[in-house]
């Protein structure tokens, strides 16, 4: 669910989608593979809601698989 209303915040892709976006930041970075990604969130969060984030976070245009096969997020360019 992206934002519940019947189950707690931390359940969410909404509240997933940030805890991800941090791992971005932790790792000072716009771009990871997906290896990478799921070790940094080891513990903290299933593939399979995993799976869930990122395909959220690819329909909002938050982020891209790019040619090199890696995670990318979307940063505006002005």
């Amino acid at each position: 669910m992206i934002m519940p209303i019947d189950i707690h915040p931390k359940h969410s892709l909404y509240y997933n989608g940030a805890v991800v976006l941090s791992c971005f930041k932790e790792a000072n970075t716009t771009a990871m593979l997906l290896v990478d990604l799921v070790l940094m969130l080891d513990k903290k969060m299933s593939i399979n809601l995993l799976t869930a984030v990122l395909d959220w976070l690819f329909l909002v245009d938050i982020a891209i698989l790019n040619e090199k096969g890696m995670i990318e997020l979307c940063t505006s360019k002005h």
